[in-house]
């Protein structure tokens, strides 16, 4: 028999025996050098100790890993104390779900990139010497964040740009961000600690890439694929009014929108009273508005149903109000009348106008608030009617007022003498 004795500058001793010609030592102590000698064994008799053969062992691993990870996007770092002579050093970072990440690094740290999220990493450091590796460091645990939401879909509020994102719950998730990018750079955001937010302001006619990302302990996810949003179409521009100078009709116009199937324009009074006409091109007109009023016109472009905001407000002044309270009188003698009436602000002139039911029309002006009639049919009765005049647009007539003339003389008249 053979018994070989390893024995460590630290004091501590190996030993393996042998009928053959070798043995192997297990459990040396890392970065050790031994002196092994070997005696030979007979009958239970050992011989002197061979002289001593020196042995070394290869490094120890490194000592006081940590890791960390870095908070937005999944990558960690793992740190340890540097080892004498060391060539080099390997971490390796194994999941629960069994994939594996490494980084080397001859210095006392490396990051480990493309971790999967909300996982659990055993990560050991081994050191390298001359192509040679230690053991492998005791565990140390890195966790990954959390992954991002998934099933993510967005809706548009048909009227107004306003969408909605919603997705599927995290498992420990504080709160979502959403993320809306159009196509000019512009972004906008919301956020929500349930499985949907809003999107307000939006622009119109715009495509958003639409991205959610999830936030555990401040921390935020990787951002979710992109998922498409596109807004509704822009209100018309270039919107004017004109008025039509006899009679409270107004038109308005604008500029086409791409794709609309329809418009819609919308005049409000300051009496709150509203008007609408619609029209597939870029023209419309309202009908019966109020005289003496201001409108407030807008117009929104419909397509595929869906309204789009409002085009900003343009002013339709109408019109000014016929006179009211219209009188006339008769003057006895003769076949004149007087129509009177009160006045009404900023006119200009006032056209008042009899109509007799044999057709006959008589007409007299004034820019005050009575005018006479002459030269009127006897035994007739007129529809007389009064306009006001601004700015050369007559308003509707005032509603009609009876005017009687006197009766004719007899006719036929023969004389005869007794």
């Amino acid at each position: 028999m053979y018994l070989a004795t390893a024995t460590g500058d630290d004091g501590h001793t190996h030993t393996c025996s042998s009928n053959s010609t070798d043995c192997s030592f297990t459990d040396l102590h890392c970065a050790e050098t031994y002196a092994v000698t070997v005696v030979t064994i007979v009958r239970g008799c050992h011989s002197d100790p061979s002289p001593d053969v020196e042995l070394r062992t290869g490094a120890c691993p490194p000592t006081n890993v940590t890791t960390s990870l870095q908070c937005d996007g999944n990558m960690g770092t793992v740190s340890w104390t540097a080892v004498a002579k060391a060539d080099m050093y390997l971490a390796t970072a194994t999941g629960d779900d069994g994939h594996t990440h490494t980084c080397s690094s001859n210095s006392t740290d490396c990051s480990l990139t493309d971790l999967h999220c909300a996982e659990t990493y055993a990560v050991t450091v081994v050191t390298i010497v001359r192509g040679c590796h230690s053991d492998p460091s005791p565990d140390v645990e890195l966790r990954t964040g959390a992954c991002p939401p998934t099933n993510v879909t967005t809706s548009l509020q048909c009227d107004g740009n306003m969408g909605t994102v919603s997705w599927t719950a995290v498992a420990r998730a504080d709160m979502y961000l959403a993320t809306a990018t159009g196509d000019d750079g512009h972004t906008h955001t919301c956020s929500s600690n349930s499985t949907d937010c809003s999107f307000t302001d939006l622009h119109c006619a715009e495509t958003y890439a639409v991205t959610v990302v999830t936030i555990v302990r401040g921390c935020h996810s990787d951002p979710s694929p992109d998922v498409e949003l596109r807004t509704g179409a822009c209100p018309p521009t270039n919107v004017t009014t004109s008025l039509q100078c006899d009679g409270n009709m107004g038109t308005v116009s604008w500029t086409a929108v791409a794709r609309a199937d329809m418009y819609l324009a919308t005049a409000t009074g300051d009496d709150g009273h509203t008007h609408t006409c619609s029209s597939n091109s870029t023209d419309c007109s309202f009908t019966d508005l109020h005289c003496a009023e201001t409108y407030a016109v807008t117009v929104v472009t419909i397509v595929r149903g869906c309204h789009s905001d409002p085009s900003p407000d343009v002013e339709l002044r109408t019109g000014a109000c016929p006179p009211t309270n219209v009188t006339t009188s008769l003057q006895c003698d003769g076949n004149m009348g007087t129509v009177s009436w009160t006045a009404v602000a900023k006119a200009d002139m006032y056209l008042a106008t009899a109509t007799g039911d044999d057709g006959h029309t008589h007409t007299c002006s004034s820019n005050s608030t009575d005018c006479s009639l002459t030269d009127l049919h006897c035994a007739e009765t007129y529809a007389v009617t009064v306009v006001t005049i601004v700015r050369g647009c007559h308003s509707d007539p005032s509603p009609d007022v009876e005017l009687r003339t006197g009766a004719c003389p007899p006719t036929n008249v023969t004389t005869y003498l007794q």
